[in-house]
């Protein structure tokens, strides 16, 4: 994870793991870049991976 010195973005790289509707396992690896206030609440999360919608509906459908 990263955060700006003054706290106003942030993001992470993240792995999604888990089981897919058949039973096989699927892992995704992604980006997240964050937005904060001044306050220090999320105002805006971009979320990326580098798959088309139709890999990732596959992989939750059938793993990879």
């Amino acid at each position: 994870t990263w955060l700006s010195d003054d706290g106003s973005l942030g993001g992470s790289l993240w792995v999604w793991k888990g089981t897919a509707s058949n039973g096989e396992p699927f892992e995704l690896i992604g980006v997240n870049t964050d937005r904060y206030t001044e306050d220090g609440l999320l105002e805006y999360e971009l979320v990326e991976w580098p798959y088309d919608h139709d890999f990732v509906r596959e992989s939750l459908r059938t793993g990879n």
